[in-house]
């Protein structure tokens, strides 16, 4: 009887299993349908639009969902740029380091969004990164806006990767 028992609930173990293996693959597939940025990223000045002054910029981005750490080198009116940040895409809000800025980034299905929150200069700026369907071409959309100082300034970073 016992063993009768025990191969009635083993096969039904086996029938369920299918059932409980399908949600993790579909969540699975679901992140992998996510671009990876990792890679060297140069600045097509021709096909951007850009804040006043930037004359070029290149970013390196290593790329290990939910992390995303970025080094940033540029130039600006002459001036040499270079930073590093790196973001937790989970939808929480976090320290970002730099003026007292907070950030909270997320997935909008494949457009990694993030939205940074300079309290000191009553800043906000949405960050919009794309990557297209070949992975040779990264899209930044900014938007800023500001209380005090600007309404809804917008730049376009066209990047190419090297």
């Amino acid at each position: 009887m016992r063993s009768h028992l025990f191969n009635g609930t083993l096969m039904k173990l086996l029938l369920l299993l299918p059932c409980l293996i399908a949600p993790l693959s579909m969540a699975q597939d679901h992140i992998s349908d996510r671009p990876n940025f990792t890679g060297v990223w140069r600045l097509n000045i021709d096909k951007s639009v850009v804040e006043e002054g930037i004359q070029s910029m290149i970013v390196k981005i290593d790329h290990n969902d939910p992390v995303i750490k970025m080094e940033i080198e540029g130039v600006r009116r002459g001036q040499a740029l270079k930073s590093s940040v790196m973001y937790i895409i989970d939808g929480k809000e976090r320290p970002l380091g730099q003026r007292n800025a907070r950030h909270t980034s997320k997935w909008e299905g494949r457009t990694l969004v993030t939205r940074i929150v300079y309290p000191d200069d009553d800043v906000v700026t949405i960050n919009r990164n794309t990557l297209s369907e070949d992975g040779k071409t990264r899209i930044l959309d900014t938007e800023q806006t500001s209380e005090k100082k600007y309404r809804g300034r917008k730049t376009r970073y066209v990047f190419e990767k090297q």
